[in-house]
């Protein structure tokens, strides 16, 4: 349902005066959202009558609506800005600090965010994917505090806010905390420079830079216990079967792999073979052409449906009828999040080190590096521009070497002890 906003006589007579058609009233805003009316004072003075009102030829009429014009744009352009975050109470917070000037202490986080991302004052305006940053990062804060104001947030409240970020999502990495809270910082340092808070620089004692995480692909013997765990559990049978195919699929993400389509499919008479362009880099990325395994169809027709007569179909179904790139990203983050918590019952299961869907990726390329494929071969099964990129994949270089460096060291040591 869309919202609508209507110039309205006031629907409340004054008080001590009889309904009647001559007494005098002034013009306010009809605001109707999922079709529930509220009403918003506006700072018209000039008075009419229910004559006068439905009169839109008299001078009096013409100089009441005008008078209340400026209101009325204020409110369609917060309705726009607030877009599909739209609610009575963040339209009426922001309704009374841009267009009755009324001091408020407490500001709505949605409406804040909305109107940070819909700022046209900037430079550059905000792409899509951090607009979907900004989405999640508030969707979290909402979920951490359904009615949070901007007021509220403060060295301790953004404390809790990480602390319950770890608990709603074990596997959640700190460099994905740092982006929530810069996305935050961003949105808080907003309202600041607006003026509707004072700084009190919750973020000062924070360090919010991304570091590269060092992710080890697992060995060989334990990604065999992978495949081969055996459950009834359906939650760690997920996360077990979104691991392999991720493998199988040359380690690349559920966030490419629940893309796929039937289109994507090709036939040759050597087998199957998946052809396409990663997500996260498709403006510059190089096409992936993998032949599709026994396995990799097992599963894919597990979770889904290969029809290659239905080639804009999605392989799998998690996706049907999410319809912009934020319902999409939101599908699949829960998804990944769905198949992390299954891992880590296998995890727990096997007595192996905690597993996540993106060491599926790591997997792939140590244990193919490993048993000889070059590095450039590496890179187009990985849809990576540089080799650079996929050598920071590659782990089994690094440990070994560290092996070595240990065994060295040891050796030294047993030297100088026998001399000694």
């Amino acid at each position: 349902m869309g919202v609508t906003v209507q110039i309205v006589r006031n629907h409340r007579r004054p008080k001590g005066c009889p309904v009647t058609n001559e007494d005098r009233r002034t013009l306010e805003l009809r605001v109707t959202y999922n079709r529930v009316p509220r009403y918003y004072v506006t700072n018209g003075t000039v008075r009419l009558t229910e004559e006068e009102y439905r009169n839109a030829n008299l001078k009096i009429h013409k100089e009441a609506f005008e008078e209340v014009r400026a209101d009325y744009n204020a409110a369609l352009d917060i309705v726009r800005k607030l877009g599909e975050h739209f609610s009575f109470d963040s339209f009426a917070c922001d309704y009374k600090r841009l267009v009755r000037k009324e001091i408020a202490n407490v500001y709505d986080v949605r409406s804040i965010f909305s109107e940070y991302i819909s700022d046209t004052s900037r430079s550059r305006p905000i792409s899509d994917k951090t607009k979907i940053t900004y989405d999640t990062t508030l969707n979290w804060l909402i979920k951490f505090k359904k009615h949070m104001t901007i007021n509220e947030i403060t060295p301790e409240s953004v404390s809790n806010f990480v602390s319950f970020l770890r608990k709603s999502n074990p596997d959640i990495s700190r460099n994905t905390i740092n982006i929530y809270l810069r996305s935050l910082r961003a949105v808080y340092n907003f309202a600041v420079d607006r003026g509707y808070i004072d700084d009190r620089k919750p973020f000062r004692k924070l360090s919010l830079t991304s570091s590269r995480k060092m992710n080890y692909g697992l060995s060989s013997k334990s990604l065999q216990q992978i495949f081969e765990y055996d459950t009834k559990d359906d939650l760690a049978q997920f996360g077990r079967d979104m691991f392999i195919l991720s493998f199988e699929m040359n380690g690349h993400y559920l966030s490419d792999i629940l893309r796929f389509k039937n289109k994507n499919i090709k036939e040759t008479e050597d087998g199957w073979i998946m052809e396409f362009k990663r997500h996260k880099t498709k403006e510059h990325a190089i096409p992936v052409s993998l032949f599709i395994t026994d396995t990799a169809k097992q599963i894919m027709s597990k979770y889904g449906c290969i029809d290659l007569s239905r080639p804009n179909e999605y392989i799998f179904p998690f996706l049907v009828n999410a319809n912009t790139e934020r319902q999409i990203s939101n599908r699949i983050h829960d998804i990944n999040d769905r198949a992390n918590q299954g891992l880590r019952i296998i995890a727990e299961k096997l007595e192996l080190p905690h597993i996540t869907m993106a060491q599926a990726r790591h997997t792939y390329a140590t244990l193919q590096y490993e048993s000889g494929r070059p590095l450039l071969d590496l890179q187009m099964d990985m849809g990576h521009t540089n080799s650079t990129t996929t050598q920071g994949y590659i782990n089994s270089l690094r440990i070994n070497s560290m092996k070595k460096s240990k065994m060295i060291k040891e050796l030294l040591h047993e030297g100088v002890s026998m001399t000694s």
